[in-house]
């Protein structure tokens, strides 16, 4: 017992801190693109989606800069340890990464599916409300749609899978048993995105990306999840297949 509270107070302070961190990158760098997208409102035509799109990507390669790309400049001083394996960049990726990416895909939608229907049962409206993309959703042209694609489904989960399941879930993990660290993450994730029923499906997903980096010892298949997963949505909500 004499042992326990400095332990617990050095475990606080090491997970406080990186979740403090990524909190703050995250809304340092929303607010900056906020100010820039208000400074350049005036001549960038309303809904623009090559607009849209430079502001997402620019956004997430701020992001990215910021909360993984700092603290690896410095990584002496934070202690960070040795990078590919906080990363999860400790091997090249396999066809297996792939493979397991469709089989956890599967589990999750039907996880998620129950997780809807019970949900729906008590709080009929709370998928009522659709995701807000930042993106026009009709009248794109073939270009406009391969620029929000590459957002969507390549720029997004690459950035918030190094974030999140890598640099962040890989500190946890350095402190914690591996379902607080996964509940953390996964609710800073869902919190991230702002909408009740969005926060329901991407906490969900975290698990299932948190587990799946655990199991492989990699960051490849969280991303390829990331990735089907968000393809999945692109195609659904732009009709591409109607």
């Amino acid at each position: 017992m004499v042992g326990f509270w400095p332990k617990f107070w050095k475990t606080s302070k090491a997970v406080g801190f990186w979740v403090l961190w990524v909190v703050t990158c995250y809304f340092l760098v929303q607010l900056l693109i906020s100010i820039l997208v208000g400074l350049l409102a005036g001549q960038i035509p309303k809904g623009d989606v090559l607009f849209s799109v430079l502001g997402n990507i620019t956004m997430y390669i701020l992001m990215l800069a910021l909360a993984v790309g700092l603290p690896l400049l410095i990584k002496k001083q934070l202690h960070l340890g040795k990078v590919t394996e906080i990363l999860a960049l400790t091997r090249r990726p396999r066809w297996g990464d792939l493979g397991k990416a469709v089989l956890i895909v599967i589990y999750y939608f039907s996880i998620l599916f129950t997780a809807m229907f019970l949900l729906m049962c008590f709080f009929p409206d709370i998928y009522s409300q659709e995701q807000e993309l930042g993106f026009s959703t009709t009248g794109n042209s073939v270009p406009q749609l391969v620029l929000v694609f590459f957002s969507l489904v390549i720029v997004a989960p690459v950035a918030e899978e190094l974030i999140m399941r890598g640099l962040l879930f890989g500190k946890l993990r350095q402190n914690l048993p591996f379902w607080p660290a996964a509940i953390i993450v996964s609710a800073l994730f869902a919190l991230a995105h702002g909408q009740i029923n969005v926060g329901v499906d991407t906490f969900i997903l975290s698990l299932f990306l948190c587990w799946s980096r655990e199991k492989t010892g990699a960051i490849y298949t969280p991303i390829l999840i990331h990735m089907l997963k968000n393809l999945l949505g692109f195609v659904t909500i732009f009709g591409i297949l109607a």
